[in-house]
């Protein structure tokens, strides 16, 4: 059996690339980190990947290995596991709630405690990143107007919500039938995405 030291190692030569570096500067830092941080470049030649997260994150070396390890799909289980072996306090699960919450920072839909949308990229998906920035901010109201810029287009509005609705588990998003609104609503059909 593995030491704890060794599955750390494998865990941390896994994402010190440039390429996970860049990965965790664009997808799992919020805009407040990165510019706290500054550059990415200089965060990588100051300590590679772990180096920038324990930054960022302010935590310690092997704690940034294990929050790295899940952030790039380690199972919850092992995840809690390898908290356990560095004495760190396992993460309560999101309570569950009758609204959703989006998670700008992460890119992460959340409705009673199951992710049901990820946001891979939240700079590029700007229309999908406007419209869940709008309901977070108004408490999840039922219906918004059409938050995106250069006055009302109903084309782009449904285009939008398409892009909203894709990969979406538990909830559906709607044009209200004005050519002017969003609303949204639980489907507990859509169990898998669509």
């Amino acid at each position: 059996m593995p030491t704890l030291e060794e599955i750390l190692w494998e865990h941390r030569y896994r994402f010190q690339d440039p390429a996970s570096a860049s990965q965790v500067w664009t997808e799992f830092l919020s805009d407040t980190e990165r510019e706290r941080l500054g550059s990415l470049e200089e965060q990588y030649q100051n300590g590679k990947t772990v180096g920038i997260w324990m930054r960022a994150k302010e935590v310690e070396h092997n704690l940034a290995i294990v929050q790295l390890a899940y952030e790039f799909g380690l199972p919850t289980a092992e995840y809690h596991r390898l908290l356990k072996k560095l004495n760190h306090p396992i993460p309560e699960e999101p309570t569950p709630v009758l609204t959703p919450t989006w998670n700008r920072d992460r890119g992460e839909l959340w409705y009673q405690g199951v992710k049901v949308r990820s946001v891979a990229n939240v700079l590029t998906a700007k229309l999908v990143v406007t419209i869940l920035d709008v309901f977070e901010e108004v408490g999840w109201a039922e219906r918004i107007d059409d938050p995106l810029t250069a006055g009302p287009d109903p084309e782009r509005l449904r285009s939008a919500i398409k892009s909203l609705n894709k990969g979406l588990t538990h909830l559906r998003f709607l044009a209200d039938g004005t050519g002017i609104g969003i609303r949204w609503e639980r489907d507990e059909s859509r169990q898998t995405g669509g």
